[in-house]
């Protein structure tokens, strides 16, 4: 090869040295690569070797200039080169990296976009850009990845991708487009996401839809390409059927998606959505987006990642999907509307997921949506459709996600938490965001979560509190130890225990004693270390203990024994000794028990001077034990310590009767069930309430009287340490036929004042006593033996009942004792309950048969003498407590029955076979009972059965304890409070029990109750043997009747037993409603089954009730069965028409039926019935026409109407009348014509509802008639009026026959309203502004009705009805002035009282409307001289507002006006003004007016004249005035002419 090189000098200006080439042989690869550097260095470019950069010594324009030149002096020179340059880069691979790298200018470095590589300056030459192209994509299926990584590690195929972005000029795009495809089908992963991602800076305009169509190819076969392919698609300009082709595909692909993948996916798709198809969007996006498979995905990876020990640097993928989710709903409103729809459209739990709970809380971080989200929130959780088991899962599965959202959160749980509007199933679900977030979230979210609990626990609501409360002692339980740092917040509480219950604080005092043993024992050694915390709780409960106030010494009480639960239970005595070594676990243990015994101490050496909190800290106590809460060890310190002293302070021998009587002879044995011998033993009661009366020359005998104040509350506490530590009550069994030391009944007329007291407070405390006997060994109901002796006892507690009845009215300053003025005012020195005994050996002294020798013990009390201290009794019997009078003042005092009594209801028998004696004849003890009247009763030999009385009294007792737990309490926050230390033990173990726990009981005894209910209605038959002569006795059938469903319609109407989460226990419930003696009932599968099985036994008992009132009884029960059953209308249907059997039935009791009976038995009737306002026209055309015509025929279809209950027949027409505007049910009829049908007769019936008052004048009557008459006009307005300013113009007769009927309903309204001001009833007078206002609303709807249809002026005018009385006759406008001076006076307490409503004033205003052809036949005397308005066509005035904004133009001009205070007199001038624009005198005539046109008070007079000279001003320009508060009296004169209001 020859080569010639001619080389000029280099000139002044470093021009480049001049190469030419006259001859190259190409056989050489040397030569090929010495032409590559050869014409690059002429050209101005010097190759950079080992390993650096290239060197540019001209600029690149310049460099780009020569080199072309030089290859277009050889055509062959293009092909030469770039096989030269195809050799240098294959050569070394950091040759060709040097390639790609930005030259080096003038000596330095430029590392910017803006400097060109040597590819790059090739690339701009247009004969050598294809080729060249090519080149450099074969390049890249030349990198191959590693092993374990997608991703090349070498930047070289990023930087070849780099040359190819954003050429100047592209010189074959389709063969540019077409080789890039190619390669990334050859081409690793990595660097298919590299090119995919680069195309649309690569590719031309022109080449986008083909490379749209492969990349939606290439998205089908390859889903890992996905979010590369999206986010060079989102660059390209797509068309929107291409759109909807790529949104399809994505969509497809959504459930295989990488989880990394997942938020570009979902961005893509919500920001492209169109409103055409975003609903359909977005339930794909619900059905393929698995938020429950993703959760568990990420938190394995998670605590995968915590394992390692590798720190979480970046967000989750969850949480990129959320903020996805987030921005998709910020980018367009409609997205956001959309999917809020698409949540409310769902309609059953099953159809609600994961993401609906987390789009909801994303929108609640949106400021707009706030109230929105939490009105949703509400109807989903009231309706059971989010569940608590998908909240729960949706916070503790996605916490990572969440932690953006933790103040939607908190704001949201507070909100559900704060409006439960005693709804239990919100509470609960609030409770459940609070626990589970709690559970997952930081530290700090936890001190915001237990601050915002202690907010809701100083709120005052019972829900908010009881919620909150079960939060925190649910956390604390589960995990003290994160608790316990915010113990700061729990101490707050404290300061504020006057406005908590006794039940939270017993709530309050557990948290706070747990956290307290948490803090102690966080020892390193194990030991208690007596932390602040419970240093703190101590002085606390010091502190209380010590009060003189026995109400914070129960308090104190309540929180030594919940320390002491805490120390002594079994639970920490375990846990201790797990996490313990055995030693230091023994000792820490004793410890425990040494600081619980040592606070038990404290409990009775505080409470010695007051029993009744001696008696609250026994029964808590034995509450405990019976719990099985307390270690053996502390159970016998308990047993030895507190209860040893019973049978000392209250147990006498027969032996010690006659010294009894010594002191006192009018003693007596009551009810011993055994025969009386030496060994017998009996309770002392009335001696020692008699002591201080009998014995005045002893002293201190009078503290042997306090002491029976802890004789129930002993023996529980004594019985359950008995059952605890031997299982069984046979040492003690004789209690319950032991008799009891009572007042000799003969000497009772004898009494004085204090023994009369006496006598009630020993019957009081002998029922109590024998109460907590029958509790204690109704365990054994089902042995004969006993049963038999616990329903004697069930009769001796009715037989001293009556008696004490009886007694009440003779002592009525009686005060139970221990009840009445606290025992601290008695007794000045602390009485020491534990007594010294003379023998030990006392285990089984009570054990029937045993006699225990107790003659020190009845020595010792012969030598106490109690002083004289009448003066003492006295301001006892005469303390301004509340008067017990009856015997239900008493029941809420009485010891509560235990639940496992009432399964004795069982063997009750309504048709006893008993034969009574005489008291004197000798009978065999064994074989007799004393009944209620104190008569002995021969038992039969069958087993003991349970009498009505008894069975009455069980089932009052029930029903009681129901009313309690089940039914919703609306009692204020603070009247609760006073009373919450008042209530007596009657509900103390119930009120610790869920409502859940009381249903599981209630459900086990309604088999025994519809047993009972069986036997009843069958004896009640007529082919029945048994005879009942006395009506006593049929009363008594019927009130064990009436109590037995009672207690079944208290049950299954609690409100919560209808929530989703509660559905088992309802059908469980349903399941036990059938025959007891169906052995072969098999359970239903769905409970529509269980309720139509239920309802269906239960209507075959509806022919046979006794009497009115439990046939309405028995028809709610049904009606609620019918109501709670899902999709049956067959059910509805029956009870309608059971409800129209009992209204036709001659009931006997008819007169004793309540209003709401009668009331409830109509609107069933009516409620029920195929057509509503049919049965209500049936009921005013038919029965009230009869009523009042006298005619008993048809009278006889319905003998409840009568002229005493025709008040209730009318209320009840009214409120279904209303209901039937209400219930919408014209928009399902068919045509325009029926639908107008069925407004006119609305609008008759309430018309002759309305019109009833001309010839009934009863309060009640006029009360319903203002009452439902005002809600008839808003619902007329609402719902009717739009209707008919549509279809005025093509139905305009019958639209005005409906107006003719209205108008006449509301002008006795009017008078109603004039006669009530007159009167001056209050009751009825707070009832007329607001239907007032309604009237007014009328009149401007109307009118805008009317100008909207076209019509004239003429069409409308308003002027001042004359004053008519309730009949109709017209009467004088002015208050009768002879109204007598003591009248006045007596009635001006009632005046001050309602002056707001009195100073009220209006105009009776009425329209009367026409159309403009009647108009011209019948003009009106004044029609000529009324102007005329501009008659222009509006827009439709009820268009522009919602039924929201019911009240338009009133709101905007005379609700100025009639919103004024009494204190807004200066602003008259300006009111009078605008109402001067408003309108336009009529008639300059005036009347004068009446001296006596307003009643003010005196201290108004002032008022008043200043503002009567401005209404003087204002009268010549103004002659109708709207009704207006200003708090003035208007004028009461005579009417002014008729007016009429001119728009302006």
């Amino acid at each position: 090869m020859s080569e010639e090189v001619t080389q000029g000098s280099k000139s002044a200006n470093n021009s480049p040295t001049k190469v030419v080439l006259k001859d190259i042989g190409l056989n050489s690869c040397h030569a090929l690569d010495n032409l590559f550097h050869s014409l690059t260095r002429e050209a101005g470019l010097h190759i950079g070797t080992d390993n650096q950069l290239n060197k540019l010594v001209v600029e690149p324009s310049i460099f780009r200039r020569e080199l072309i030149q030089k290859l277009r002096e050889n055509p062959e020179n293009p092909e030469h080169f770039l096989q030269s340059l195809q050799e240098h880069i294959d050569k070394e691979l950091e040759q060709f990296h040097t390639c790609l790298l930005p030259s080096l200018s003038n000596g330095t470095t430029n590392f910017t976009y803006n400097g060109e590589s040597l590819i790059r300056s090739l690339l701009s030459i247009d004969f050598l850009q294809p080729k060249l192209i090519d080149q450099l994509l074969e390049k890249l299926p030349e990198f191959i990845p590693d092993l374990d990584n997608e991703n090349v590690d070498s930047p070289i195929p990023r930087l070849i991708l780099q040359q190819l972005k954003w050429l100047e000029y592209v010189v074959e795009p389709d063969r540019l487009a077409t080789k890039i495809l190619e390669m990334v089908s050859i081409t690793p992963l990595g660097i298919q996401r590299e090119i995919i991602t680069s195309l649309p800076e690569i590719v031309n305009d022109s080449e986008q839809k083909m490379i749209i169509t492969e990349l939606k190819d290439l998205m089908v076969q390859n889903h890992q390409l996905m979010v590369p392919i999206l986010d060079a698609l989102s660059n390209f300009s797509l068309e929107e059927d291409s759109i909807s082709e790529i949104r399809e595909v994505v969509v497809d692909k959504l459930e295989s998606a990488d989880l990394a993948d997942l938020p570009i996916v979902v961005k893509f798709l919500l920001q492209t959505v169109t409103p055409d198809d975003v609903q359909e969007v977005i339930q794909k996006i619900r059905r393929k987006l698995d938020f429950r498979t993703i959760g568990k995905a990420q938190n394995e990876s998670l605590n995968y990642s915590k394992r390692a020990g590798k720190a979480k640097k970046e967000q989750m993928p969850e949480a990129l999907i959320l903020e996805s989710i987030k921005i998709g709903l910020q980018f367009n409103k409609f997205v956001k509307d959309a999917w809020l729809r698409a949540i409310i459209d769902l309609k059953t739990s099953m159809d609600h997921k994961i993401i609906d709970i987390l789009v909801l809380i994303i929108m609640h971080s949106l400021s707009n949506m706030k109230k929105k989200v939490e009105s949703l929130f509400i109807k989903k959780l009231a309706g059971g459709l989010f569940t608590n088991q998908l909240l729960e899962e949706t916070i503790t599965c996605h916490a990572e996600g969440l932690l953006e959202y933790f103040n939607s959160i908190l704001s949201l749980s507070e909100v559900l938490l704060r409006t439960t509007k005693q709804q239990a199933l919100i509470a609960r679900s609030a409770c459940t965001l609070y626990r589970s977030s709690f559970k997952v979230f930081e530290a700090y979210h936890r001190q915001e979560i237990v601050g915002s609990l202690v907010t809701h626990i100083g709120s005052g609501s019972p829900i908010e509190v009881n919620s909150a409360l079960s939060v925190l002692l649910y956390l604390v339980e589960e995990d003290s130890e994160k608790m316990n740092r915010f113990s700061i917040f729990v101490k707050g509480i404290l300061d504020y225990l006057d406005n908590l219950t006794v039940d939270q604080i017993r709530i309050l005092f557990d948290i706070f004693s747990l956290l307290a043993l948490q803090d102690a024992t966080e020892d390193r050694n194990g030991t208690v270390s007596g932390g602040g915390l419970l240093s703190e709780f101590s002085i606390v409960v010091q502190k209380q203990l010590t009060s003189s106030d026995e109400k914070y010494k129960q308090i104190g009480v309540i929180g030594a024994l919940a320390l002491i639960r805490t120390l002594g239970s079994k639970k920490t005595i375990e846990r201790l000794e797990i996490f313990s070594a055995a030693k230091s676990g023994k000792e820490l243990c004793s410890q425990l028990m040494k600081a619980a015994t040592e606070n038990l101490d404290k409990i009775h050496q505080h409470c010695s001077r007051s029993m009744r909190c001696l008696s609250l800290a026994y029964d808590e106590l034995a509450y405990f034990v019976s719990n099985n809460c307390f270690e053996s060890f502390l159970v016998s310190w308990i047993q030895k310590k507190m209860t040893e002293g019973f049978e000392d302070a209250y147990l006498s021998e027969h032996s010690e009767i006659e010294t009894l009587k010594e002191g006192n002879n009018s003693i007596e044995i009551w009810m011993h069930m055994e025969e009386m011998g030496h060994d017998s033993i009996y309770v002392n009661i009335y001696p020692l309430l008699s002591a201080p009366h009998v014995n005045s020359h002893k002293p201190r005998v009078l503290e042997n009287r306090d002491w029976l104040i802890c004789l129930c509350s002993m023996f529980k506490l004594m019985q359950a340490c008995e059952k605890s530590l031997r299982g069984s009550l046979d040492d003690i069994g004789g209690l319950l036929t032991d008799g009891i030391i009572m007042f000799d009944k003969d000497a009772d007329d004898d009494f004085g004042k204090f023994t009369q007291d006496t006598a009630c407070n020993s019957l009081f405390i002998a029922i109590n006593w024998f109460r907590e006997v029958i509790n204690t060994f109704c365990g054994d109901i089902h042995e004969e033996e006993s049963r038999g002796k616990i329903i004697t006892r069930l009769q001796n507690v009715g037989t001293m009942e009556k008696m004490l009845e009886e007694y009440l009215p003779k002592a009525p300053s009686f005060q139970p004792i221990g009840f009445g003025t606290s025992s601290k005012q008695i007794s000045a020195e602390p009485r020491k309950m534990i007594l010294e005994r003379t023998d030990t050996a006392q285990a089984t002294i009570l054990k029937p048969g045993r006699v225990k020798r107790r003659s020190a013990f009845i020595n010792r009390k012969r030598k106490q003498a109690p002083e004289q201290n009448d003066e003492v009794e006295l301001k006892r019997s005469s303390d301004p407590g509340s008067k017990l009078l009856t015997l239900a003042d008493l029941r809420p005092l009485m010891r509560e029955l235990d639940w496992s009594l009432f399964a004795i209801i069982e063997y009750g028998n309504v048709k006893p076979k008993e034969q009574q004696v005489d008291d004197s004849q000798e009978t065999d003890i064994k074989n007799t009972r004393s009944d209620p009247n104190g008569k002995n009763i021969i038992l039969d030999s069958e087993a003991p059965k349970l009498g009505v009385n008894e069975m009455i009294y069980l089932l009052e007792d029930l029903d009681r304890k129901l009313e309690f737990k089940l039914a919703s309490n609306n009692i204020p926050f603070f009247s609760k409070k006073l009373k919450k230390f008042e209530n007596g033990p009657c509900f103390s173990l119930i009120s610790r029990q869920s409502a859940l726990e009381v249903i599981n009981q209630i459900i086990i005894l309604i088999p025994r109750i519809l047993k009972q209910f069986e036997a009843i209605i069958k004896a009640m038959e007529p082919d029945d043997d048994m005879v009942l002569d006395d009506q006593k006795d049929i009363d008594n059938i019927n009130r064990c009747s009436e109590l037995l469903l009672k207690v079944i319609h208290r049950v299954i109407s609690w409100p919560d037993l209808t929530s989703p989460d509660n559905e088992n226990f309802l059908k469980n419930l349903l399941e036990q409603i059938r025959s007891p003696n169906d052995h072969n009932y098999v359970q239903h599968e769905s409970l529509e089954e269980a309720s139509i099985s239920a309802f269906n036994y239960l209507e075959g008992f509806a022919g046979n009730m006794p009497n009115g009132k439990i046939a309405i009884l028995f028809h709610q029960i049904l009606n609620k069965i019918a109501e709670i059953t899902p999709n049956c209308t067959s059910l509805i249907s029956k009870s309608g028409l059971l409800a129209r059997k009992f209204a036709s039935c001659q009931w006997d009791d008819v007169k004793q039926l309540g209003s709401q009976s009668i009331i409830y038995l109509v609107q069933q009737d009516i409620k029920n019935s195929d057509d509503k306002l049919d049965r209500i026209e049936h009921y005013l055309k038919e029965y009230f026409v009869a009523l009042a015509a006298g005619n008993d025929e048809i009278l006889e279809e319905i003998p409840l109407l009568s002229k005493n209950t025709y008040p209730d027949f009318c209320k009840a027409l009214s409120i279904e009348l209303v209901e039937c505007l209400s219930e919408h049910r014209f928009l399902s009829l068919k045509s325009t014509e029926e639908t107008l049908i069925y407004f006119a007769k609305s609008v008759r019936c309430w018309k002759e509802l309305v019109s009833v008052i001309l010839c009934n004048q009863h309060r009640s009557i006029l009360a319903s008639v203002l009452r439902y008459g005002r809600g008839f006009i808003d619902l007329f307005l609402k719902n009717v009026l739009p209707f008919l300013d549509e279809h005025l113009k093509s139905h305009q007769d019958n639209i005005m026959s409906i107006f003719k009927h209205f108008q006449s309903a509301t002008r006795h309204l009017q008078a109603l309203c004039n006669h009530v001001k007159v009167a001056k009833n209050l009751l009825l007078s707070n009832m007329v502004p607001a239907l007032k206002k309604s009237l007014e609303i009328v009149i401007f709807q109307v009118k805008a009705m009317l100008q909207h249809n076209g019509f004239s002026a003429d069409s409308f005018f308003m002027g001042n009805l004359k004053h008519r009385d309730l009949e109709g006759n017209a009467v004088s406008s002015d208050i009768p002035a002879d109204r007598d001076s003591a009248e006045e006076d007596q009635d001006h307490e009632n005046i001050e009282e309602t002056e707001d409503e009195e100073k009220e004033e209006y105009f009776e205003n009425e329209t009367e409307i026409s159309s403009q052809h009647t108009r011209s036949k019948s003009p009106t005397p004044s029609s000529s001289k009324r102007k005329r308005s501009n008659g222009k066509s509006s827009k439709s005035f009820l268009a522009q507002y919602s039924d929201e904004d019911m009240p338009d133009i009133v709101d905007e001009e005379i609700s100025k006006k009639m919103d004024l205070d009494e204190e807004d007199v200066s602003h008259e001038e300006e009111i009078d003004e605008l109402i001067n624009e408003l309108v336009q005198e009529v008639d300059s005539d005036n009347s004068p007016k009446s001296p006596k046109d307003s009643i003010t008070n005196e201290s108004d007079n002032e008022t008043a004249e200043s503002s009567e000279t401005k209404r003087q001003k204002s009268a010549s320009s103004t002659k109708i005035v709207y009704a207006k508060r200003t708090g003035i009296k208007k004028n009461k004169g005579k009417r002014n002419p008729k007016q009429e209001i001119i728009n302006n």
